[in-house]
């Protein structure tokens, strides 16, 4: 990760655009985690690059191919050569298959796939939607992702870029099936397959390590930091007094969240963080800091979603800072902020968590 694959993909496309004078258009399907960063550097590294991200909800997208189609329809009676007003089309997976009859209309000159293990099932719909109904016949497949000694995800992917080189699976499974299978006992066979397979992936792949890089000067990383943080797997909130002092300061998980609902919470996925002020009512000990507490709910309300862009950080560090200031006082701990970023990272996914991570 971090080590330039989506800049050398730009500079392909660069290259393509401005020295092979190719009209294009080219397409980058990708998550839609990523398509801000994609935007971000194709605008800094090659801003003579016409990017379209073809990304939103469905009205937006409909009236971006509207202006397609106007922008397409006046330059043909002009010229009489079809000009599209893009030379790269940024859009995600989810929508290449909702709107996969308006996108496989174009014929791609180049198509990029970022994270491509998506297509490592063979399978999926998305692959045989994009291998059958779309026209690219050149490919370039992104992944930081390690591939596994799985044959069959291995030819999906190589096969979804080359058919013809890359025959059936049946054909490729019968070629290097030692070495898929773990349990083979002829060592010096599966070897030979490894060395035989490793050859002739070397001629279509461009592998870019961290050691390498480091080795040659191009990246320049600080020392690794490891932080260790304990908790218990008994059932209660985390180890330590933070969440006992927070335990002492609200009522009890279900009523907490409903309370707090009403006056607007702090959403983080499938963690709520949820800022319970003396006035919500909360009875609080005698000696408890004048703020009330920061409650830790799982989500009691999962069809209520606050999205991410609308979490203040500044707000949700305030009330940590107070919650760690509540747990000194309880417990004696002095429990600093590890990341605000990990609050983010421990609540991806579909995961249920009942911690955030602390340090001491």
């Amino acid at each position: 990760m971090g080590l330039g694959k989506t800049l050398q993909a730009i500079s392909l496309l660069s290259y393509l655009k401005i020295c092979q004078k190719s009209p294009g258009p080219f397409l980058v399907l990708c998550p839609l985690s990523v398509i801000d960063g994609w935007v971000s550097e194709v605008g800094k590294f090659a801003p003579q690059l016409r990017l379209l991200p073809y990304v939103g909800e469905k009205e937006h997208r409909r009236t971006l191919r509207g202006e397609m189609h106007e922008h397409v329809k006046e330059l043909s009676l002009s010229s009489h050569v079809p000009t599209l007003p893009f030379d790269v089309l940024l859009t995600t997976y989810d929508i290449a298959l909702i709107d996969q009859d308006f996108l496989s209309q174009f014929p791609w000159h180049y198509a990029i796939i970022d994270e491509a293990q998506r297509l490592k099932n063979p399978s999926s719909v998305l692959y045989n939607v994009l291998r059958e109904q779309f026209v690219m016949p050149r490919k370039l497949l992104m992944t930081g992702t390690p591939i596994q000694n799985n044959i069959t995800e291995l030819w999906a992917l190589m096969h979804f870029c080359m058919p013809l080189i890359f025959g059936t699976l049946e054909h490729f499974v019968s070629d290097f099936k030692e070495a898929g299978d773990p349990s083979c006992e002829d060592t010096e066979k599966v070897k030979e397959q490894f060395k035989v397979l490793k050859y002739v992936l070397g001629a279509f792949m461009l592998r870019r390590t961290k050691s390498k890089l480091v080795e040659s000067g191009t990246l320049s990383l600080p020392p690794v930091t490891e932080i260790t943080v304990c908790v218990d797997n008994s059932g209660n909130w985390g180890h330590g007094g933070l969440f006992d002092a927070l335990a002492r300061l609200s009522a009890t998980i279900p009523n907490t969240y409903e309370r707090a609902s009403e006056f607007g919470d702090l959403h983080l996925g499938d963690l709520h963080l949820i800022a319970v002020t003396e006035d919500h009512g909360v009875s609080r000990t005698s000696n408890a800091p004048q703020w009330a507490g920061l409650a830790v709910v799982q989500s009691y309300n999962p069809r209520r979603k606050v999205p991410r862009s609308s979490i203040s950080i500044a707000d949700l560090e305030v009330c940590l800072a107070k919650a760690s200031f509540s747990a000194a006082q309880y417990s004696g701990t002095v429990w600093s902020l590890f990341s605000i970023q990990n609050t983010f990272l421990l609540t991806s996914g579909n995961l249920t968590l009942d911690f955030i991570c602390f340090c001491d």
